[in-house]
C-alpha cells in the first residue's frame, strides 16, 4: 500500500493512505505520542488502522524513536481493542475531572480564594513572557524538567497558561492548558521548591481569573484535567472546589527498535507541498492530551465564533468643550425653566430606545450634587489610562461577584466599547476592583453601564469613581450633555432615587 508522509520541524509526523486515513504523532527525545487516528467509518476493519500504526512506527524507529505511547479517554473499547491486538500494553491511566464554571463563580468560599493575595506571587501568562528572549524563556522551562520546543508551547492557549514568580521575580510554578472548543483543559501543573503547594493554588488562581475574564462560563462551561498528577486535584480542593471524575483515561505503549523495522517493507513518498501549511496550522490545535475518536484534526472543522458588538460607539460623537460656569444652585426654579426641562428631557428620550423607568439627567443637574468639590485619590483613574488586559481581568472581577449592570455579553466586550476618558476604574493590589462605565448612546447623550466596586471599602470606592467620573463630565462636557441612569435593579434604584430624588417622586422621599 502506498503511504504519504507529512512532517515539521517541531516534530509533528502525519502517515496518510491512499484514501486518506491518516494517523499522527508528535515525537521528540525518543518517544512518539499518537494523537489520533482517523479511518473512514465504511473502511474499518480491513487493517487500514494496522498499516497506518506500523508504517508510524517503520517511521518512528528509524527517527530514534523507542516509545510509541498514546494517552485517551476510556469511551470507545474498540479504540483499545485496537492497540492491544497491535502490541500495545494497555494500563489503566488517570482520572479525568471536571468542574462547571458556574459553580467556581458561585462558590463564596472559592470567590474569596480568587481574591486572595498569595505574599506577594504574580500571576505570567504565556502571552507576556514570550516578549522575553526564547533562550531565557527555555531555560525558565527547564527549572520544571519541562524541555519544550516554541511550536509544542504554542499547542498550549498563550492567555491561560503561564509562570507564577514570587517577590525576587524566581518562577516558582508552571501551569499549562489547552482549549479546545468551549473547553478548557489543564494539561500540567509543577512547581519548584518551597511551599509548592501554595504555587500551584496561586498557578491555579492565575488560570481561573484569566479564564473568568475571557467571558466566564459564557466561553468555559467546564474545566476539565487529566489528573497524571496530584498537584491539579490537591490545588483545587485548597481552593475550595470538589471535583466530578467523569472517567478515566487508558494509557497504550509499545517499545520499538530500528532493528525490528525495515523501512523497505513500506511504500512512503512525501505528501504534495501545498498541502503541508494547511496541516501544520491545523495540527497545532491539537492538545496534549487528546482523545482518540477516530477522528483526526484536520478532519474537524471549527465554526468560528462570530464577534459581537456589544454598542456602537462613535468618538466623534463625544461633545466638546467646556462647562461656561457653576449652576445657581440655590436659586428657586421657575415654571417656564421646569417646562424646559421637561422639553429636554422628552428630547435626549427620544434619542434613543427609553423604558419608562430610565432618568435623564443633565451635566449641570450633576454638577450640583454636594459630592462634586472632592478630590479623587490617585488609584481612581482613567480607563484609558490601563491596557487592555487590566481591562478584562477587571470584567473577570465583575463576572465573579455577578456584577455586570447593563452589561449582557461580557465574552464580546473591549475597552474601546466606553468613552475612556469619561469612565473610571480603581486599582487596589495592581488589579482593576472597581469600575465606573459609560458609552455615547447619541449626540450629547452618555449612559452608565455599570458602577461597582468590591472589597470592604466597597461602598466609598463607588463615591471616589463618582467624584472623578463627575469631574471629567463638569469639565469637559456641555452643561445639556444627558446622562442616562436605568435603575436595573435594587441597588440602582436606590442610588439613583438618593442622589435625584426630584426625578423619582416618592421613591426619593
Amino acid at each position: 500500500m502506498q503511504f504519504y508522509i507529512t512532517m515539521d520541524e517541531g516534530g509533528f509526523l502525519r502517515i496518510t493512505d491512499e484514501n486518506d486515513n491518516a494517523v499522527t504523532l508528535y515525537y521528540s527525545e525518543g518517544v512518539a505520542s499518537i494523537l489520533s487516528i482517523f479511518v473512514a467509518e465504511d473502511e474499518r476493519g480491513e487493517g487500514l488502522g494496522r498499516g497506518l500504526i506500523a508504517a508510524a512506527e517503520v517511521l518512528c524507529a528509524h527517527r530514534g524513536v523507542t516509545l510509541i505511547e498514546a494517552d485517551y479517554a476510556d469511551i470507545m473499547p474498540e479504540v483499545t481493542s485496537f492497540f492491544a491486538k497491535n502490541g500495545y500494553s494497555i494500563c489503566e491511566g488517570s482520572p479525568v475531572i471536571s468542574v462547571a464554571m458556574s459553580e467556581i463563580i458561585a462558590n463564596e468560599a472559592v470567590k474569596k480564594t480568587l481574591q486572595r493575595s498569595f505574599s506577594g506571587l504574580r500571576f505570567v501568562s504565556l502571552e507576556e513572557i514570550f516578549l522575553m528572549q526564547w533562550e531565557e524563556v527555555s531555560s525558565v522551562f527547564l527549572k520544571f524538567s519541562m524541555r519544550l520546543s516554541k511550536d509544542e508551547l504554542g499547542r498550549f492557549s498563550q492567555k491561560l497558561s503561564g509562570l507564577v514568580y514570587d517577590k525576587a521575580s524566581e518562577a516558582q510554578a508552571l501551569i499549562l492548558c489547552s482549549t479546545k472548543g468551549s473547553g478548557l483543559h489543564v494539561d500540567f501543573i509543577g512547581t519548584s521548591g518551597g511551599d509548592s503547594q501554595q504555587y500551584a493554588v496561586a498557578a491555579l488562581q492565575g488560570v481561573l481569573l484569566e479564564a473568568i475574564a475571557e467571558g466566564g462560563e459564557l466561553k468555559y462551561p467546564a474545566i476539565t484535567a487529566f489528573c497524571v498528577q496530584d498537584n491539579v486535584e490537591k490545588a483545587l480542593a485548597n481552593i475550595g472546589l470538589s471535583t466530578e471524575s467523569l472517567l478515566k483515561s487508558v494509557y497504550a505503549k509499545k517499545e520499538i527498535s530500528e532493528d525490528d523495522h525495515d523501512m523497505d517493507s513500506f511504500d512512503i513518498d512525501s505528501e504534495p507541498e501545498d498541502q503541508m501549511n494547511e496541516w501544520i496550522g491545523e495540527i497545532n490545535s491539537v492538545s496534549m492530551q487528546s482523545n482518540i475518536c477516530w477522528k483526526a484534526a484536520w478532519h474537524r472543522r471549527y465554526e468560528e465564533r462570530q464577534n459581537g458588538v456589544f454598542r456602537g460607539r462613535a468618538a466623534e460623537d463625544i461633545p466638546e468643550g467646556k462647562n461656561g460656569g457653576t449652576p445657581e444652585t440655590d436659586k428657586p426654579v421657575s415654571k417656564n425653566l421646569q417646562a424646559e426641562n421637561v422639553l429636554w428631557e422628552k428630547e435626549m428620550k427620544s434619542r434613543y430606545e427609553a423604558e419608562p423607568s430610565d432618568v435623564i439627567v443633565s451635566v449641570k443637574e450633576i454638577s450640583g450634587l454636594p459630592f462634586v468639590g472632592k478630590t479623587a485619590p490617585d488609584y481612581v483613574m482613567s480607563l484609558g489610562d490601563i491596557s487592555e488586559r487590566q481591562f478584562m481581568r477587571g470584567m473577570g472581577n465583575c463576572i465573579l461577584q455577578r456584577r455586570m449592570g447593563l452589561i449582557e455579553e461580557p465574552l464580546n466586550i473591549a475597552k474601546d466599547d466606553f468613552e475612556c476618558e469619561v469612565s473610571s476604574c480603581l486599582i487596589t493590589d495592581s488589579r482593576v476592583s472597581g469600575f465606573l462605565l459609560l458609552h455615547t448612546e447619541a449626540e450629547g447623550l452618555l449612559m452608565v453601564d455599570l458602577l461597582f466596586a468590591s472589597g470592604p471599602d466597597a461602598q466609598s470606592d463607588i463615591l471616589k469613581l463618582m467624584i472623578r467620573t463627575i469631574k471629567v463630565l463638569c469639565e469637559n462636557y456641555p452643561e445639556d450633555t444627558g446622562v442616562i441612569l436605568r435603575r436595573h435593579n435594587e441597588a440602582a434604584r436606590k442610588l439613583v432615587s438618593r442622589l435625584f430624588p426630584q426625578k423619582t417622586g416618592k421613591e426619593g422621599r
